[in-house]
């Protein structure tokens, strides 16, 4: 818990630091104006964008290991020295503090940050960081990336740029196990948007987005508190993608805000490199950018596309060198006079099986994907648990019964529904995230984050409502609130592991340890599992399974791996 409070504390001001230089850049170079309404999370977000896109550029020439620390530390003290007079952390009080919190909210933010030392300190149990995440990130914090690391396990080629992150934060030089102390920093920071829009609310706040961003707290603990202790990508995917639909709301209720645009445009950019399932998050960016040419900012428009196409060129590379695809594993983006991409027949399979997973896990591939929807999707819906069925239900049931309702209340739902109109276009793009996982992978871990936002802005009415609660807003926030420290303090006696709290205090629970061989691949040696697939971070390298096809390039393993169609050739 030391360790996470101490080296958490140096990534968020380290990747501050960044994001408000990076604010900065924006005013001074796309012509945005200095408009209020700053957000920490936003401006974290974006010096988390670009501390991973530096992290990426420079993974293709160094391992992610102390010199590359080093390098983007030297680069936050250029900063602070080249900025040191223009007031580059002036406001940084009110940024951190936005708004007066009542006893109850801190209250909540105690409960709060001890789930999160709790939860992220216990032993991380994400199958899919014991099958390749955390063997990706040793990859990274060993070698420069490495040609055709894909062919060695195809989803080393998924080339996530949050692994990328949790590599050059891992403090694997030090010695001993990798830490993964970012995801834990990232969901505090999120955390506090939300508790502060709740302080909001109880002073002056009349924005549904702080609404939505006080709904996201409780919900957030239920979707992602077990992901918190691993590197997994499906995390900062959901994180990301409310930290834009919150991003938008913003936009409506401040429509001037250059600077958001171009923030959010950038963002959706970057959300791109972490997964590619939040895909539809790029319409946001697409309504940000319309809103620049509405307003003639065509210098704000290009720079944020610009820089967009700048994060992806790094992800795009390293796309390339692990696999020969530029996106993978899209077949048509391969480049086949590499040597070492990995054969497009290996790739359908694996997106075949990416989907027919999603859809019904426990059948074979084939049989699934010769189904079609009517047949798959009654299976699907009936696989799902009870609470889960619920939300779908909840969820295409809402929007047709709120608007009956409406139709029926006369001059009050008129007024509701003036206050919800502008939001609409945000709730279709969340309702179509909703349906563009539905039918690609529709694992409910994948779509939790895209279930739960298009349901809590198709409850835009109930904010609404709400809101309009003048007279009663104290005490109807206060009842709230306390109800959320309730839930939070259930949970955080749940979650609480007494028996290995003393081994916790200082460093988080090393990985799980499960049973390895050595196993034997076309010239060299490796270790394969021996249970579930998974090998975690120890030992190294280690695959889910062996493969006489694949080669070495080289005399080194960084010298990467190609695929030979004969083993014996």
């Amino acid at each position: 818990m030391l360790l996470l409070l101490g080296w958490g504390t140096f990534i968020f001001f380290l990747v501050l630091l960044y994001g408000l230089a990076f604010e900065r850049s924006i005013i001074r170079f796309s012509g945005a104006g200095r408009d209020d309404g700053r957000s920490l999370l936003l401006t974290w977000s974006l010096g988390l964008a670009v501390v991973t896109t530096l992290a990426s550029l420079l993974s293709l020439v160094l391992p992610l290991s102390a010199a590359a620390l080093a390098i983007l530390m030297l680069g936050a003290l250029l900063i602070l020295i080249i900025t040191r007079r223009s007031g580059l952390l002036t406001g940084l009080r009110d940024l951190l503090m936005p708004s007066r919190l009542p006893a109850v909210v801190w209250l909540l933010a105690a409960l709060a940050l001890l789930s999160v030392l709790e939860i992220a300190t216990q032993r991380a149990d994400n199958p899919d960081s014991g099958i390749y995440h955390m063997q990706a990130i040793r990859w990274m914090e060993s070698y420069p990336i490495v040609p055709g690391l894909g062919n060695l396990h195809t989803r080393f080629a998924y080339n996530s740029a949050w692994l990328v992150a949790n590599a050059l934060f891992s403090l694997a030089f030090v010695g001993g196990q990798s830490f993964h102390i970012l995801p834990a920093v990232a969901y505090m920071v999120f955390l506090w948007h939300g508790l502060s829009s709740i302080g909001r609310l109880f002073t002056s706040g009349r924005r549904l987005s702080d609404w939505l961003a006080l709904a996201f707290v409780p919900l957030s603990f239920y979707a992602l508190a077990s992901e918190v202790a691993s590197p997994g990508t499906d995390f900062p995917a959901i994180l990301l993608y409310w930290t834009i639909l919150l991003g938008g709301m913003h936009l409506v209720e401040q429509p001037h805000s250059q600077r958001v645009r171009v923030s959010l445009i950038i963002l959706a950019f970057f959300l791109v490199t972490v997964k590619l399932s939040t895909l539809t998050a790029m319409l946001v960016a697409l309504w940000a950018g319309w809103g620049l040419l509405r307003q003639r900012a065509h210098r704000s428009l290009w720079f944020a596309v610009g820089l967009g196409v700048v994060i992806l060129l790094p992800w795009l590379a390293r796309n390339l060198l692990l696999s020969g695809y530029l996106v993978y594993p899209l077949t048509f983006t391969a480049l086949p006079f590499l040597d070492w991409m990995i054969p497009s027949q290996i790739v359908r399979d694996d997106a075949l099986a990416i989907l027919t997973w999603g859809r019904l896990p426990n059948m074979d591939v084939d049989t699934v994907a010769a189904m079609s929807l009517r047949e798959w999707a009654p299976v699907w819906f009936s696989d799902q648990t009870r609470n889960r069925q619920v939300l779908l239900v909840a969820l295409l049931a809402l929007p047709p019964l709120q608007a009956l309702v409406l139709w029926l209340g006369g001059a009050f739902s008129a007024g509701i529904w003036q206050r919800v109109k502008p939001y609409l276009y945000l709730v279709a793009v969340a309702y179509l995230g909703v349906l563009y996982w539905f039918l690609s992978a529709p694992l409910f871990r994948y779509g939790i984050g895209v279930v739960l936002a298009a349901l809590l802005l198709a409850l835009l009415p109930l904010w609404a409502i709400f809101d309009r609660a003048a007279g009663r807003r104290q005490a109807l926030l206060t009842a709230l609130v306390l109800g959320l420290c309730l839930y939070q303090g259930n949970m955080l006696v749940k979650s609480f592991d007494v028996g290995t709290l003393t081994n916790r205090l200082a460093l988080p629970a090393d990985v799980i340890q499960l049973r390895t061989s050595p196993c034997e691949f076309g010239d060299f040696n490796a270790y394969c599992a021996e249970e579930y697939g998974e090998c975690w971070y120890e030992p190294f390298p280690c695959v889910p399974r062996s493969n006489p096809h694949v080669f070495m390039r080289g005399e080194a393993l960084s010298d990467g791996f190609y695929w030979r169609e004969t083993p014996g050739e």
